[in-house]
């Protein structure tokens, strides 16, 4: 099941749990400019036995909805981006039990334009290194080093890695193959408009 734009509360969240047979939920753009919206209503969710995938884009959802998210025990898919969540609200991920692929994108900035802390960077690897269950790992728009990206090596059981729109010298990409021989890497080098765009978005 999939929505783009709906506008609901938190709490309207709670009505989700009536479709007990949801494997797959994908919100883009849920609440948007709704100011009173952070996503602490997603906690309702875990109510739902079979849901396995979500998808949440595009939303003032922030740590709070990052900590309802962690709430949904039987996640195996979890992917969000163009969030206000920071890199802290990254550890909730660490109570999901059975994540098996993680799509993790950069914030949004706030609505007045100004800048909100980033959700991805180096200090993001802290929490992705403990997620020993993870097998996939998508991540977008960020700054990333070659150190931080190695320490995907602690994972016992990681297959995948996509790197999109990351700002990284493709000698550091070939350094990281050797460093992870085993798992499949997808990356691409920014074109000037990439890079001059993704700048921006992280001031």
């Amino acid at each position: 099941m999939g929505t783009d734009g709906i506008q609901v509360s938190d709490a309207g969240l709670a009505k989700l749990t009536a479709l007990t047979n949801l494997r797959s939920l994908s919100f883009f753009h849920p609440s948007f400019g709704m100011k009173s919206f952070d996503g602490s209503g997603f906690a309702a969710l875990k109510a739902l036995p079979k849901l396995e995938r979500l998808t949440i884009a595009g939303t003032p959802f922030d740590n709070k909805g990052m900590a309802a998210v962690a709430e949904i025990k039987q996640l195996r898919d979890f992917r969000t981006w163009h969030t206000y969540q920071t890199s802290a609200g990254n550890e909730s991920l660490t109570k999901l039990p059975e994540l098996k692929s993680l799509w993790l994108g950069q914030r949004l900035r706030r609505y007045d334009g100004g800048s909100n802390s980033v959700s991805l960077g180096d200090a993001t690897f802290d929490v992705l290194a403990k997620l020993k269950t993870l097998e996939s790992l998508t991540l977008d728009e960020a700054r990333v080093s070659l150190a931080a990206l190695q320490r995907l090596k602690e994972l016992p059981r990681f297959k995948k890695l996509e790197l999109r729109r990351i700002d990284i010298p493709a000698a550091d990409i070939e350094s990281l193959r050797a460093a992870l021989p085993s798992v499949a890497i997808d990356w691409k080098p920014l074109t000037d408009d990439e890079r001059t765009k993704l700048e921006a978005f992280l001031k």
